[in-house]
């Protein structure tokens, strides 16, 4: 197979080229069972670098041979190959085989100082936090030894680790020898203690974080015989053990009564879905009727119609009778996040149906957000009833009463400044620059010269309201209104938001361009396609299709728009201008181009495998090749250029994995 035989010239590379692609071929060769065994001889080398990396690919392998690791790390006396090491074992299933190396790590004191850093205390601190970590079992004359480097002020982080492990370990061993009297070291052994009583007694500390740490082990340990004591917890007056005691409570599904909740002004800061879950449905009613009786203004109204929505089905429907009124009545009040969120909510979790007197008010208010706007046309759109699709009728068909924004006639300037690089005698740029007749041409020109004016000008983003007409447009479902939006005379009065609005809704319901063009549509169309800030691009181009962009090449392909080249390379049928793309600076035209000499067959895939390796930035798209054409050009390429095989083929692996997960 060629994975095999690229797998032997890697091999070869591994065992006689440079450090460097010494150092690539043990990456790629970490990738493959039939090959890891060979990152066990580079624990052998000399070459520190060469070490290392094995020792990193290692630690990827958690079925690693330990023991290898472990003699690595004592054969060597530098401490960047010893840290690596330590993370290989780290890593590795086999640790627990390790913990006699670590001790006698933690209670080594040679130094390894770089300048004024002792990589010494690294080493140390690491061999200690893998003990703390992992579930190695120390026994009693383990654990003595790490007894007196206690008590010989060893650096702080390393004496914090060392509590955490002789109190998970050996808690009676560190109590009788040992008084914990720093705060921080107090922490650590509550963070690591399996004794709930030390634990349970901590909940009274001084010290608030040790309190917190307490409650936040005894929830871990699901102690349920501390029932009381995280009830006690919902009084609390740190608000992290109000939410430990809270989150407790709700995973064991114990119902509280709610006069528990209204201490400390609890009820503002559950999340809804802990409080339904705490709370029975009788529970739920009455804080619902309290909230509406306005006697917790200070919640919001998305919280009742969140408790609203958690109801029986019947209790549901009453509380809805009563709030939505009050809701039409504020909505207009709110803040655009509560709108968005109230919306989402009865829409979605309850599919509520709004009031059509509503829906007309918020559209017609000129004061509705974007985001609102298209929730509540979205929603008039689904909605069956005649009335409904009567008003969304009228969004589209009434065009004077319904556009609220100011029309203004189309801007034509995305078409006359191409015009004029190609015909104007007056223009600099035309003076100096070749006619375009080509995509090759016009991606050249639009890379090395200078920007325009327009481009060269900063842009200021600001967010314009869409009118309700383009979002009734985008959520019609009636073909026949749309096509007759396509007329000349409706097209005049069109703006541009809306008429992207109607260009995206055709394509959607497979609506043709032959059906609906005419010369103003296609004009208006290209106005569109050549604007800077058209979305929606590539699927606008696919629908207008191979003979409307034919028509309108020279246009097309004289924008400096870069997006818009890019969709257009895929129409690019000419073999050498495909070939020139692959050098253009811009990395999307680069790869567009290379998809297209795939697709158009004109090139083998070996030559465009090629073709990849000269372009660096191209490597991860050799992902788009299968594997045995990839491995084939690779053992090639190896023979005489190791380091772009190697490279390339790591580029290919990590975009298979990626494409994996």
């Amino acid at each position: 197979m060629s994975l095999d035989k690229f797998l032997l010239c890697v091999e070869h590379t591994y065992h006689t080229g440079s450090v460097s692609d010494q150092i690539l071929a043990t990456q790629f060769l970490a990738q493959f069972s039939q090959t890891k065994h060979l990152l066990l001889t580079g624990l052998e080398s000399n070459v520190v670098d060469v070490v290392i990396t094995s020792l990193e690919c290692l630690a990827q392998d958690k079925h690693a041979p330990i023991k290898d690791i472990i003699h690595c790390f004592q054969l060597w006396d530098d401490s960047e190959v010893k840290l690596a090491a330590l993370n290989a074992i780290e890593h590795n299933n086999d640790s627990e085989q390790a913990k006699g190396l670590l001790i006698d790590v933690v209670c080594d004191d040679i130094d390894y100082w770089e300048g004024e850093w002792n990589d010494g205390d690294d080493i140390r601190l690491n061999a200690a936090r893998i003990l703390d970590n992992h579930e190695i079992n120390l026994d009693y004359i383990q654990a003595s030894r790490l007894l007196p480097l206690l008590r010989s002020d060893p650096e702080p982080d390393v004496q914090v680790k060392l509590v955490s492990v002789l109190s998970r370990h050996s808690p009676a061993l560190l109590k009788e020898n040992f008084a914990v009297t720093r705060t921080n070291d107090m922490r650590m052994l509550l963070k690591s203690t399996p004794d709930k009583i030390t634990l349970f007694k901590a909940t009274q500390h001084q010290d608030l974080r040790c309190q917190q740490i307490a409650f936040q082990r005894l929830s871990q340990m699901n102690s349920r015989e501390y029932l009381q004591m995280f009830l006690t917890g919902l009084s609390h007056l740190d608000p992290l053990i109000r939410q430990t005691s809270l989150s407790t409570l709700e995973k064991w599904n114990y119902q509280v009564d709610i006069k528990h909740l209204g201490q400390n002004d609890l009820l503002q800061e559950i999340p809804i879905d802990i409080l339904s879950a705490l709370l029975s449905d009788n529970h739920k009613q009455q804080l619902v009727n309290q909230w509406q009786d306005k006697r917790h203004p200070s919640h919001s109204i998305t919280a009742i119609l969140q408790l609203i929505s958690s109801l029986n089905p019947q209790s549901k429907q009453a509380q809805l009778s009563r709030f939505m009124p009050v809701f039409y009545e504020k909505f207009s009040s709110l803040d655009e996040a509560t709108q968005l969120d109230c919306l989402n909510v009865l829409l979605s979790d309850i599919s509520q149906t709004l009031s059509l007197a509503f829906i007309r008010q918020q559209l017609q208010s000129g004061t509705c957000s974007n985001s609102v706007k298209r929730q509540l046309i979205e929603h008039l759109s689904h909605t069956l009833a005649p009335s409904s699709q009567a008003y969304l009728k009228e969004l589209i068909v009434d065009l004077p009463v319904i556009i609220t924004t100011n029309q203004t006639e189309r801007e034509t300037a995305t078409t006359e400044v191409p015009h004029r690089q190609l015909n104007d005698p007056n223009d600099d740029a035309s003076a100096t620059q070749p006619p375009i007749t080509s995509t090759l041409d016009s991606l050249r020109q639009s890379a090395h010269s200078k920007p325009s004016t327009r481009h060269a000008r900063t842009k200021r983003v600001v967010i314009e309201s869409l009118s309700n007409l383009a979002l009734a447009i985008e959520y019609c479902q009636d073909k026949q209104y749309l096509m007759e939006l396509c007329s000349t005379e409706k097209l005049t009065s069109l703006p541009n938001a809306e008429f992207h609005a109607l260009v995206i809704a055709l394509r959607c319901h497979h609506i043709n361009l032959t059906d609906v063009e005419t010369p103003y549509f296609n004009q208006s169309v290209l106005d569109l396609v050549l604007n800077d800030d058209c979305s929606n691009l590539e699927s606008i181009i696919d629908w207008l299709g191979t003979l409307w962009i034919d028509q309108h090449r020279l246009q097309l392909i004289a924008s400096e728009s870069l997006p818009l080249q890019v969709c257009l390379v895929r129409y690019t049928t000419d073999e050498t201008e495909l070939l020139g793309l692959l050098k253009h600076p811009y990395i999307g035209i680069q790869i567009a181009a290379l998809k297209q000499l795939k697709q158009s067959g004109g090139c083998s895939h070996e030559q465009l495998v090629s073709l990849i390796l000269k372009e660096p930035v191209l490597y991860p798209q050799i992902s788009l090749f299968d594997a045995n054409t990839v491995y084939n050009v690779l053992a090639e390429k190896i023979q005489g250029s190791p380091s772009i095989a190697l490279q390339a083929a790591l580029a290919f692996l990590c975009t298979q994995n990626m494409q994996i997960t």
